[in-house]
């Protein structure tokens, strides 16, 4: 993206990751909203606790409506869904999620990533709190809920 987005529409944001992701934006103050076809917790209460509007269904208004500089477009996010129908037919610019989260996330900062099978999310948060406490200042960004 040559120009900083200053709002953002999620497609399906209630997922772990991309929940993760809108308040990681919402934190570095940008304007935050999106759908998804079901809200519950843990992701619903983080995303009301972050101040992350979330409407329930799809509707090409929703994202019309908000006026969004940038959309990202979920993975499991249908090639019919209305908004992500009307996001190409308005000719909004939009990014899947792996894109969103290497321009908007990662790209030129150094990262450290954790994967495997079992305790990623503890490991994540963790590693995020040694790097707070050494003084790094780290942004975390789980595909979970971290207290």
């Amino acid at each position: 993206m040559s120009e900083s987005p200053r709002r953002v529409y999620f497609i399906a944001i209630a997922g772990t990751g991309m929940g993760s992701l809108a308040g990681l934006l919402r934190a570095r103050g940008l304007e935050v909203t999106g759908s998804d076809s079901r809200l519950y917790p843990p992701m619903s209460t983080a995303l009301e606790k972050w101040g992350i509007p979330v409407h329930i269904g799809f509707r090409a208004g929703h994202v019309i409506g908000a006026r969004p500089d940038l959309v990202v477009i979920g993975n499991a996010v249908r090639p019919d869904n209305p908004e992500a129908l009307a996001v190409m037919e308005e000719g909004i610019p939009y990014l899947s999620f792996p894109d969103a989260l290497y321009q908007l996330a990662i790209e030129g900062k150094h990262s450290v990533v954790v994967s495997g099978t079992h305790g990623k999310t503890t490991t994540t948060a963790l590693t995020a709190k040694l790097l707070d406490a050494a003084g790094r200042d780290p942004a975390l960004l789980v595909g979970g809920y971290s207290l």
